[in-house]
This record gives C-alpha cells, sequence and structure tokens, in this order.
C-alpha cells in the first residue's frame, strides 16, 4: 500500500492532469478512465467485449509504432518514486501482438527530450580548433582518443561540466568519419552545419538515436490478460536509463506503441490495453 497525503494527490489530479482519473484503494492514480477520448491522442479505439475491468479496453492495431499516448503533460516530483503498470494482451494467439510501454519525456519548455538529447559518451569530451561554419561537413577537433571508439555518434555544441547543458538540443548530423591530423581529428560529418561554431567550442558526442524511453516494457504479449510494470525514480546525471528519468525531464506523457522494431506483429493481429495506471509514492 503506498501512503500519500490526499490532499497532493487531489491537487496532482484536478491541478495538473484532469483526466477524470479514478481514486483506487491504493491511492493510485488511474490514467485510463475508458470513457473518456480527450484524455488521449493517437489511435483511440475501444473495445467493450474484451476487457480486463471496467467498460472497455483499447486496442492498438496497424504498423509499427502505432502509439496510443495520453493527452496531458503530467508534471514529475524528483522526491517520488513512479510505478507505471498496466494490463495488456494479445486479441488473437494466432496473430500475437507486440507492445512497448514507455514515457515521452518533457523539460520545463515541454520541449521533448529524446535519446539524442541526453546520450552523451562519457570521456568524449574536446572542443573545435579552428572556426567551423555554417554549410561545412568537415571540423577540427582537439585530439581525444575516446572518440575513435565510437562507432556512430553526433557532436553536440555548448557543452558544460558535469552535464549541466542536458538536454542539449545543440548538434550535428551523424559523423561519417574520423581522420587523425597531428593534435587534431578531423570530424567528416553526413550532412553540413545549420549553424556556425567559433573556435574553443566544446563539444561531446551523443548517440544519434531519436526515440523517447519506449522499452519500460517490450516483447510479446500473450493471448490472455498479463500485468507489466516498471518503477522509476530520481534522474539520471547522463544517458538513457530505463529506471530513472532523464536529464531534464519535468512533464510525463505515458505511452503504448503497437509492435517492436525487431519483433513486427502480421497483418490483423490486435493488442488489447487495459488499467493503465501511473502510481505516485
Amino acid at each position: 500500500m503506498f501512503k500519500q497525503n490526499k490532499i497532493y494527490i487531489h491537487t496532482l489530479i484536478i491541478a495538473f492532469l484532469t483526466l477524470n482519473n479514478v481514486m483506487a484503494t491504493d491511492n493510485s492514480i488511474n490514467l485510463v478512465g475508458g470513457t473518456n477520448s480527450a484524455d488521449w491522442q493517437g489511435m483511440v479505439k475501444f473495445n467493450s467485449e474484451f476487457k480486463h475491468s471496467g467498460e472497455n479496453s483499447f486496442e492498438l492495431f496497424g504498423k509499427y509504432p502505432t502509439e496510443l499516448i495520453c493527452a496531458k503533460y503530467i508534471p514529475i516530483d524528483k522526491n517520488k518514486t513512479y510505478t507505471i503498470s498496466v494490463w495488456l494482451r494479445s486479441l488473437n494467439s494466432q496473430l500475437p501482438a507486440s507492445a512497448h510501454l514507455g514515457f515521452r519525456l518533457y523539460n520545463q519548455a515541454k520541449q521533448e527530450i529524446k535519446m539524442i538529447h541526453v546520450g552523451a559518451f562519457a570521456g568524449t569530451e574536446t572542443l573545435l580548433t579552428a572556426p567551423a561554419k555554417k554549410g561545412t561537413t568537415e571540423l577540427l577537433v582537439k585530439k581525444n582518443p575516446k572518440c575513435l571508439e565510437i562507432v556512430t555518434a553526433v557532436l553536440v555544441f555548448n557543452i558544460k561540466d558535469n552535464y549541466q547543458d542536458l538536454p542539449n538540443f545543440d548538434y550535428s548530423a551523424r559523423i561519417k568519419k574520423i581522420i587523425e591530423e597531428k593534435d587534431n581529428y578531423r570530424v567528416i560529418l553526413n550532412a553540413p552545419l545549420s549553424k556556425s561554431y567559433p573556435q574553443g567550442t566544446r563539444v561531446r558526442q551523443h548517440t544519434p538515436w531519436g526515440a523517447p524511453l519506449y522499452s519500460l516494457v517490450e516483447g510479446w504479449i500473450p493471448a490472455k490478460w498479463t500485468k507489466f510494470s516498471r518503477t522509476i525514480s530520481s534522474e539520471s546525471l547522463y544517458g538513457v536509463t530505463k529506471d530513472k528519468f532523464w536529464h531534464g525531464t519535468k512533464y510525463v506523457r505515458p505511452f503504448i506503441w503497437f509492435g517492436n522494431w525487431n519483433r513486427k506483429p502480421k497483418k490483423g493481429a490486435i493488442l488489447l490495453i487495459n488499467d493503465l495506471k501511473l502510481i505516485a509514492q
């Protein structure tokens, strides 16, 4: 049982969520009302015949990644621990569905935080040893052997100590090649810079992927109602962690994707979703 101040819970629901949530006996915040389509975006399709509880479940089907996402930005308190849980099933055992459960994360300005914005490769910090002009695909950076260990990356600019620049939205196209030249590396990009940077600008390598925090639950879903859950708390210094919110997160929007990138369901498969809850402790 989660002990939580009822005044805080009601304030969170009324002032922040306004989702017509149902207060359960464990003081959880139920993000699936089951009847109000205004609470959701993406594929909002109800199934009243197959449900784990309540009046209906949601259906997801189609191409990967068809999404059902909470319409509201839910504020996150870094001093609390959150458990997200959901009941899922494939409608037909002969046509199994796969799924991802995750969060779209946002900073204070409600800019979405993706892997590329926080996925720093530790130890790859360096700086420009010559100005990098808009339109160029070649940059000179101070030699740092750690940079050669990364196969696929982008450069992010104007980095700060202790990752305080994260989330960093100022980045290049993917790195195509790194060539050693005496005390420097010549970095070749796949596409030209969209702006100029002066000599001395501090840079760091990041993962190039633009995905959200999508893998709290993933894989093939059984053809019977099955509960999945994940606990997430505090904030990571950097990186794309699964047990911590990414650096700079102020709001979240829970979502479900139909399908996985490496487990794509066959045509006709249907995923059913019920009792999606977000519990704050």
